[in-house]
């Protein structure tokens, strides 16, 4: 078993012990149930546990701006390295981040401040998206990140067009009118435009421009 393997069985451990809340009643509520594991990852280190809805919904918010920039940096990447197989996924020699994501797993399974150095990383690397090398290598480093930490720890789905694009025909769908509506755009058909955010937002997802072209991802229905 190798290092996130082991981690991510703790973490799985550790929630299922403060659990409290089953994913029906969360989605009842209208709350994605990942927001709720979001929630209990935040609240690891602390003895007890003061859980309310508005508290959840703090959580639901901060994962649905994880997943935007997430998309918001996948969309670049896209863009970069088009000539890529997105399907084709295959390990790379991670960068120095790695070590300094690890430390803190090693020590007592810190995850709340795991969770912020995450989400600094991944806004500060958005900050500074245009301004660097426009490196296939590169991007494809820096993509294995946010990548392996979330499939194999996190868990929280932030990129899912990476795990599902090449299966789900919903997404392709997704997919297929975000092409069209950026295609729409050019002939500057606002009206159609917004018709089609309003289709893509119906089958759960989200779609923001950006200057390269757009980021799409899930919010759930």
């Amino acid at each position: 078993m190798n290092n996130l393997q082991q981690f991510s069985q703790e973490l799985e451990e550790k929630t299922a012990k403060i659990r409290s809340l089953k994913d029906e009643e969360i989605k009842e509520k209208g709350f994605d149930p990942l927001a709720y594991r979001l929630f209990l990852m935040e609240n690891l280190d602390k003895e007890n546990i003061d859980f309310t809805w508005e508290k959840l919904w703090q959580s639901q918010m901060r994962l649905w701006g994880m997943r935007k920039e997430a998309a918001k940096f996948y969309s670049l990447y896209q863009k970069v390295s088009a000539t890529v197989d997105m399907c084709d996924y295959s390990n790379s020699n991670l960068n120095e981040k790695i070590s300094e994501f690890m430390s803190l797993l090693n020590n007592n399974l810190n995850f709340s401040t795991f969770l912020e150095l995450y989400n600094s990383y991944l806004l500060e690397t958005n900050k500074n998206l245009q301004n660097w090398p426009k490196d296939k290598v590169f991007f494809r480093e820096i993509r294995h990140i946010f990548f392996d930490l979330d499939s194999q720890i996190l868990n929280l789905n932030l990129l899912p067009q990476m795990q599902i694009s090449c299966l789900n025909k919903i997404f392709q769908e997704v997919l297929l009118l975000s092409i069209t509506r950026q295609e729409v755009k050019l002939t500057k058909n606002w009206a159609k435009a917004d018709e089609i955010r309003s289709q893509i937002q119906k089958l759960g997802w989200q779609i923001d421009d950006y200057a390269w072209g757009f980021g799409v991802w899930w919010r759930g229905n």
